[in-house]
């Protein structure tokens, strides 16, 4: 059970959504997309675009756990408790969420965010069939106090993901900060956005021959 001190880092209202594609086909080629709602939302055409090139179901374990709160990880776990698949890679785009502590104003909160992260990691290593887990870092918000905290947290776990050996990372706050999609509330982009999200991802495997 969380102590007072970790219930801090949770917001009004927690969510969590899990997804499997074909789920009676327990030999489906799968990967695991695990994120926020911005990733809920450009799932179904990643999936449709996996499925259609490399007969790949892309699953989703979506939720609204920060990366500081131990109830992310407790929320994967479970996850995979309950999971009958294997998956062949792993894209992980979490940061959002938890905005009511900064890794910006307490160290201590920075190092927590890094110390999580690390235990994510090597959690889902042990999880991925074929040892590919791919970074997504978090996008740009619409709101310039949030992107110092996203600016923040990308460069934790980018650090974090280089000690940890060579992960693939795909710069999403980059991606989405030279587009001209427009916001609909603070993080997220219109539903044409997804479309464009799923294609530069699907490029970035691509052109680094992840896809088994």
């Amino acid at each position: 059970m969380s102590n007072d001190g970790e219930l801090k880092h949770r917001e009004y209202i927690e969510w969590v959504n899990w997804w499997w594609e074909e789920s009676a086909n327990k030999d489906k080629k799968r990967l695991l997309l695990i994120g926020d709602s911005v990733a809920r939302q450009f799932r179904g055409n990643f999936n449709n675009m996996c499925t259609e090139k490399y007969g790949m179901a892309v699953d989703f374990l979506g939720t609204s756990a920060s990366v500081r709160s131990d109830l992310l990880l407790r929320e994967i776990k479970s996850f995979f408790d309950a999971c009958d698949y294997k998956y062949e890679m792993i894209l992980l785009q979490v940061g959002h969420h938890g905005y009511r502590t900064r890794c910006k104003a307490d160290e201590a909160e920075a190092e927590l965010f890094a110390e999580n992260y690390e235990l994510l990691l090597d959690y889902l290593a042990e999880k991925v069939n074929g040892n590919i887990i791919v970074l997504a870092n978090t996008p740009v918000a619409n709101d310039e106090s949030k992107n110092e905290e996203i600016r923040i947290r990308n460069d934790i776990s980018k650090k974090v993901a280089g000690e940890r050996g060579e992960y693939p990372y795909f710069d999403m706050y980059s991606l989405m900060a030279e587009s001209d999609f427009v916001y609909t509330d603070d993080v997220h982009f219109e539903r044409s956005a997804d479309l464009f999200i799923a294609e530069k991802i699907l490029a970035f495997l691509e052109e680094g021959k992840y896809f088994q």
